[in-house]
């Protein structure tokens, strides 16, 4: 493996992010763009669990090399590849391991053991190292709250069963604590993944994902006599609260409220009430931002059920000087709303289906927000300070040899790759 820089970061988490589109995966993308940009290669690898002509690829991590694919190795394989001499000037400068999901932990140890000197940026990008339900939902689809996962706490939930594979998790970060710093994209996850594992409390450091730039002061003026425009932005999906919202748009439509819906995102399905607007980031079409900006949205619902540990919508709204309504159990957004002062956090639907009953009431509030002249950023950048925190001197990896693999092999990771090749030209 030819890398185009002499010094690398060694990125880990548990889906190719060369088909998947989660939001671990767009960090990580956006991250192997800024190191290349600063002129650090970036090796990216996931675990390959899959059955491909009758061969069961198990022990497999595949490799995506400043993101374009390289193979699919097995472990030994993969510290050759990463050792072999004709890289033995390379340095590599971090570790970064962003999820744990879908890992063997003892095929992850195996490469940390052998690369020992190499410090280590563990991600919280959500509550996984906690519990399975990395959400902190029980089975009752009911918030959890922090704390260490117990049997008096957890006991009456199905995800209490699983906690053994929490248990694991917490020991393989235990075992390499010394190594570890844990990056936070906010201090919402810092305070609860603290409370719950209190020996990495100290360890967790917080690096927002992206950085507020200027000023805009746009969208500052309802249209006269017009209703008030609000909008649910994001995903469809009951998690961030869409089935709350369509319970509260409904019930204030039908109490005579002076408000037009809107649904910016993904479409679900027609509603008589609710406009859909799509947005996303495919050619020609408009960002979050630019669609709340260019339809002059009052007021937006950030619903989420279970503690955000980030949230970009969030920013995106504060960016077009939207006022936002957002659950107490939101995490993040709660926090940045409370913080900011663009907002109000209300508790279950109830309380939203009656402020978005009360038109009058909400648009006093939206007057004050814009009043107070407490603008959002022009724009939001990424924020390259984990690129700084990963600069040093790097470590070099002793040569390790392994036995080539057989006929057989050979020709099922070329099938692999074929699969994937067939799978993104299908996006």
């Amino acid at each position: 493996m030819q890398l185009a820089n002499k010094k690398y970061i060694l990125s880990i988490s548990g889906g190719n992010i060369l088909t998947s589109l989660g939001g671990t995966e767009k960090v990580i993308i956006t991250h192997q763009k800024m190191f290349n940009a600063s002129g650090i290669s970036y090796v990216y690898i996931y675990p390959v669990t899959k059955i491909i002509a009758g061969v069961q690829l198990y022990y497999y991590w595949g490799v995506v090399l400043d993101g374009e694919m390289v193979g699919i190795f097995e472990t030994k394989a993969l510290l050759s590849l990463l050792s072999c001499s004709e890289n033995g000037d390379y340095l590599l400068m971090k570790v970064h391991i962003h999820h744990l999901r879908g890992i063997l932990l003892d095929q992850l140890s195996e490469i940390l053991d052998y690369i020992r000197e190499a410090d280590i940026f563990c991600y919280l990008h959500d509550y996984y190292l906690v519990c399975d339900s990395y959400t902190l939902k029980n089975s009752s689809d009911k918030y959890c709250g922090s704390g260490m996962p117990s049997q008096e706490k957890c006991g009456n939930c199905a995800f209490w069963t699983l906690h053994g594979h929490a248990e694991e998790r917490r020991k393989f970060i235990l075992k390499y604590l010394d190594r570890m710093t844990f990056i936070a994209p906010s201090e919402c996850p810092a305070e609860i993944i603290g409370d719950s594992i209190p020996e990495i409390g100290s360890r967790i450091r917080v690096i927002y994902h992206q950085k507020a730039i200027g000023e805009y002061k746009g969208n500052r003026e309802s249209a006269p006599g017009e209703p008030l425009r609000v909008a649910f932005c994001g995903l469809p999906i009951r998690t961030k609260g869409w089935e709350d919202f369509l319970y509260a748009a409904e019930i204030a439509t039908q109490r005579g409220a002076q408000v037009q819906f809107y649904h910016l995102g993904k479409k679900d399905k027609e509603y008589a009430h609710i406009i859909n607007c799509p947005v996303g980031f495919q050619d020609g079409s408009k960002t979050m931002t630019e669609m709340l900006r260019e339809l002059k949205v009052d007021c937006v619902i950030l619903w989420s059920g279970c503690p955000e540990t980030y949230s970009y919508v969030y920013y995106e709204c504060f960016a077009a000087n939207t006022f936002i309504l957002a659950n107490n159990l939101s995490g993040n957004i709660a926090k940045q709303v409370i913080k900011n002062g663009n907002g109000i956090v209300l508790s279950g639907r109830e309380e939203l289906a009656d402020l978005l009953s009360d038109s009058d009431k909400l648009r006093n509030l939206v007057v004050d927000y814009r009043e107070r002249r407490r603008y959002g950023p022009m724009d939001l950048v990424e924020n390259d300070e984990i690129i700084i925190l990963s600069m040093d001197d790097g470590v070099t990896m002793a040569p390790m040899t392994y036995k080539k693999l057989d006929i057989k092999r050979k020709i099922v990771e070329k099938a692999y790759l074929q699969h994937l090749k067939n799978k993104c030209r299908g996006k």
